[in-house]
């Protein structure tokens, strides 16, 4: 079956099953990808259909093909299904497969309802015009998307399947084994199974490419969980397309620092804004660069990051190119440029002082268009083949940042779940507090001039296992957690030193009564308080636990 999915993918020969509209304009669009391999048009009583001889049954083609499109409808489109399958097709793009009568004549053959495009295989198996060129290189995408691309480099789009090898697992190991493809996103409607992510998720960071999902609406713990598997999760299909853009041309960004200039006072402000929303820092500048920064402005605008650069694009040769490469010259690990409906010429000037301060320094430059209709495909294609990074909508373009640097901190290790129990319907749930849940987790009463820290809760989750967070809007992530990585949590929690300690302190004391219990714990709630000498103290904790045997429900 995986051979199927295999042929499927890299097709060297398609037949396309009916005489329509559609049919010939599959035909038509495999021509412009330029496929070079065999087309065999399925049409009875036809001699050739667009210039290609036709054949009038399945049967009489050469051999099994690799790929078919199926054009016709109802019990047309199941019985050639149902011979593609018997005949050991690779598998099939069928717009009527919609209907599930219709796709389960297919059995275990791959079907797709939706349109399938492989431009790294320079195949387009729709009727539907995509937007997408050939590419030697790009990035895969599990999912339908209805976005527009904006040049983006894509190898491949498939939509939801059925069949054997269809599923986003078994296709995303295929997809991430291709050596033309850069990067993988997923667009799901629903998480699914936790350990296929995080077995993806390994794949992904085995072979050094980049995981993106796009998971509208994510609880907390599915939030975690793809951290936990080394993904980066995105709000909407936008950003999703323009972080597989960002991650394609530079992958994961090693820290949150970067060097901002908005080309208007308006691009400046809410360039600013929106990044301090989406938790994005920009870098400090050094003595050394606000000296030289106030030097070359001459008075024209405060030295700032992010700076407002909107005098600056006219100004006399050269200078917005130092200004961009001195703001590099620090910390940050990324330069970003805002234009807000710029002209023709403002785009050029920009986009030539970027591709100089790239050259100066090496650092990476991304110019971002504020209105995303102003980065339209050939721009973006013209910025990427210059060195620049395209950028489209202020919202997904931020997005995008903030999805390389998760990527970029994302663990390098993908560690099994510490998972709670299946407790039977009817079990009996627990209460601990006081003295006796304080002794459990080894921890000491808080005094009442004890600083307060904040509240840790946990929550076990079925679908993804433990799930901890920090604060009421803090870190959330998933047990069990290494030593480093829970150091690493509590730091963002709290940044002072010694509050960070507690924190880790009582996470730790939380995780191993959690481990000890073997998944009989079904949630904790604790005050936490900067207790005598640096130690954690509880102000306030409560256990809920199910009563019952661990081992006889898991035997269940």
């Amino acid at each position: 079956m995986a051979q199927q999915i295999t042929r499927f993918l890299d097709p060297r020969s398609i037949a396309v099953i009916g005489g329509g509209a559609d049919s010939l304009a599959v035909i038509a669009a495999l021509r412009a990808m330029g496929y070079v391999w065999d087309i065999w048009p399925v049409v009875p009583g036809v001699a050739k259909v667009a210039g290609i001889r036709a054949r009038a049954r399945l049967s009489d083609l050469p051999r099994p093909p690799d790929a078919a499109f199926v054009g016709g409808t109802g019990e047309d489109a199941a019985q050639a299904l149902a011979d593609l399958a018997r005949l050991g097709a690779g598998g099939a793009v069928c717009p009527a497969a919609q209907d599930p009568a219709v796709a389960q004549a297919a059995g275990g053959m791959p079907v797709f309802a939706g349109a399938v495009a492989l431009p790294a295989a320079r195949v387009l198996l729709s009727p539907q015009p995509t937007g997408l060129l050939p590419v030697p290189r790009g990035v895969a995408v599990l999912g339908q998307l209805d976005q527009d691309w904006r040049g983006l480099p894509v190898a491949a789009v498939l939509p939801r399947g059925q069949g054997a090898g269809t599923g986003w697992l078994p296709l995303g190991l295929q997809l991430l084994a291709r050596d033309r493809v850069s990067a993988l996103g997923l667009r799901l409607d629903r998480l699914g199974d936790a350990q296929d992510l995080l077995q993806l998720g390994a794949e992904a960071q085995r072979l050094g490419k980049p995981l993106l999902v796009c998971l509208p609406e994510a609880s907390l713990g599915q939030r975690a969980l793809v951290t936990r598997a080394g993904a980066a999760l995105v709000e909407d299909e936008a950003t999703l397309v323009e972080a597989l853009r960002l991650v394609h041309l530079i992958g994961p960004l090693p820290a949150n620092a970067l060097a901002g200039l908005g080309c208007s006072g308006a691009a400046r402000d809410l360039l600013a804004a929106e990044a301090q929303a989406r938790d994005l820092s920009f870098a400090a500048l050094s003595p050394a660069q606000l000296a030289r920064m106030a030097e070359d402005l001459r008075g024209r605008t405060p030295p700032a990051n992010p700076l407002e650069a909107g005098a600056l694009l006219h100004a006399e040769d050269g200078l917005l190119a130092r200004l961009m490469a001195e703001m590099m010259a620090g910390t940050a690990v990324l330069t970003l440029a805002a234009l807000d409906g710029a002209a023709p010429g403002d785009w050029a000037r920009l986009a030539a002082a970027g591709a100089a301060a790239r050259d100066r320094l090496g650092m990476p430059v991304a110019l971002l268009s504020v209105d995303a209709a102003q980065m339209d495909a050939a721009r973006a294609r013209a910025l990427a083949k210059a060195g620049l990074i395209p950028l489209a909508g202020l919202g997904p373009g931020l997005g995008a940042l903030r999805a390389a640097i998760d990527l970029g901190r994302a663990p390098r290790r993908v560690t099994p779940l510490l998972r709670p129990v299946l407790p039977p319907e009817g079990a009996g749930v627990e209460e601990i507090s006081g003295s006796v849940a304080r002794a459990a987790l080894g921890l000491a009463q808080a005094g009442p001039s004890d600083p307060p820290l904040l509240r840790l809760m946990l929550v076990a989750e079925q679908a993804t296992g433990y799930v901890l967070r920090l604060g009421r809007a803090g870190p959330v992530a998933l047990l069990p957690q290494s030593v480093r990585e829970i150091a690493q949590m509590a730091e963002r929690a709290r940044r002072d030193p010694a509050e960070a300690k507690a924190v880790a302190e009582a996470v730790r004391a939380v995780q191993d009564y959690v481990t000890a219990e073997a998944g009989l714990v079904a949630g904790i709630e604790a005050d936490l308080c900067l207790g005598r000498h640096g130690a954690a103290a509880l102000a306030d904790l409560r256990i809920r636990r199910w009563q019952g045997d661990a081992e006889a429900w898991r035997r269940m």
